[in-house]
């Protein structure tokens, strides 16, 4: 075993061997470290659209406008630099 780590330690078309075999898995994972390091990174171009077609409805005498009301919600809250247009 020790006359082959001296083989290895001598011949550097081994070592260029080595390293590329090894560099492999470190480019899989930092390209993939980088795709999930900040998912909210690039949510401003990340093109979003709300489509409403609630109806509005009566319960108990009262008109339900859910779906207006969470769009008008959404706009007025401007979460993770996101912008509603109505």
């Amino acid at each position: 075993m020790l006359a082959e780590l001296k083989a290895l330690l001598k011949s550097p078309k081994l070592w260029i061997t080595i390293i590329g075999v090894s560099l492999i898995p470190a480019l899989y994972n930092l390209i993939f470290l980088s795709s999930i390091w900040d998912p909210y990174g690039n949510v401003k171009h990340l093109p979003v659209a709300v489509v409403n077609k609630d109806k509005s409805a009566r319960f108990q005498d009262k008109a339900l406008n859910i779906g207006h009301d969470m769009v008008d919600n959404m706009s007025k809250k401007k979460k993770n630099g996101l912008s509603f247009c109505n």
